[in-house]
């Protein structure tokens, strides 16, 4: 198997976090497991759109923890 990098939740996705997944078939490591959202931005909330995308990011590290 060639190994595999999957970048999760960085930034510029819509979410606070750099989460990486490297796996080499034997071995499966995974980077900063998380994501956030800024508490206030420009003084404003989150944005509705912000917050699905960050569940979105926390269901897909969900799945690869499971995954191992």
């Amino acid at each position: 198997m060639k190994p595999r990098i999957k970048l999760i939740g960085f930034d510029s996705m819509g979410t606070r976090g750099m989460g990486t997944v490297v796996d080499t078939g034997s071995v499966k490591i995974f980077i900063d497991a998380g994501a956030a959202l800024a508490p206030r931005r420009y003084g404003l909330p989150p944005h509705r759109l912000e917050e699905e995308r960050l569940n979105r990011f926390l269901r897909v590290i969900y799945e690869e923890l499971i995954d191992t």
